[in-house]
């Protein structure tokens, strides 16, 4: 995961290979769901869910949110590529981005937490 500026915009950088992304909004932030394998969106988003109960990450990163509009990308592009990305709005303050990939015999998912610190 990187924090980067790209065309005068905050970025989530979260991987390097290409995959779907899903945003599931929450009250204190939400989920990154990243598709690798799963029979449908709703197994995804079902099993992205799961995870997130299990709070066991592999990863975490604090970031600072100043400007509150953010793009969240799988890999750095352009604005008018096809790779996939998600536009959002996040409440300024301190923020646990925490990632773990997992996989059971149908799903496969990077799981990223996006969490504002109170």
């Amino acid at each position: 995961m990187h924090r980067i500026r790209f065309k005068d915009r905050d970025v989530l950088r979260i991987g390097e290979d290409p995959g779907d992304l899903y945003w599931l909004p929450n009250s204190s932030g939400g989920l990154i769901i990243q598709w690798i394998a799963a029979d449908s969106l709703e197994q995804l988003l079902e099993f992205g869910r799961f995870v997130a109960e299990q709070d066991s990450w592999t990863e975490e990163l604090d970031i600072e949110v100043v400007s509150t509009s953010w793009r969240l990308m799988d890999s750095c592009g352009f604005d008018d590529d096809e790779q996939p990305k998600v536009d959002l709005v996040l409440e300024r303050g301190l923020y646990r981005v925490s990632a773990t990939y997992q996989q059971n015999d149908s799903t496969m998912a990077t799981v990223y937490q996006l969490k504002h610190q109170a």
